[in-house]
């Protein structure tokens, strides 16, 4: 059996709302949904990454600090494989 994992997915409470009705009019669990979304989003940014140079990487400006969310802000818990979490954990660091 395939080792599983568990991303807490932080969101505002529109946007979970937003997931959790998109995910129940395609008949897909919460999961379903964002492992689909998510593989979409890595794909293309995989195919960016790899046409950036090294100097264009080197350049790019720090993050800026996060600031406070006037929104309420609650969680998604994502269910994926360990190979799934990994590559959304590289993702999310690059960001």
């Amino acid at each position: 059996m395939p080792r599983r994992d568990a991303l807490l997915i932080r969101c505002s409470v529109r946007n979970a709302e937003e997931v959790r009705d998109r995910a129940a009019s395609e008949h897909r669990t919460i999961s379903g949904y964002l492992l689909h979304i998510l593989a979409r989003r890595l794909n293309t940014d995989d195919r960016l990454a790899g046409n950036i140079t090294a100097n264009l990487q080197l350049a790019r400006p720090e993050p800026a600090t996060p600031v406070s969310h006037a929104q309420p802000r609650t969680a998604l818990l994502l269910r994926c494989s360990v190979e799934e979490a990994s590559r959304i954990r590289s993702a999310a660091r690059r960001r």
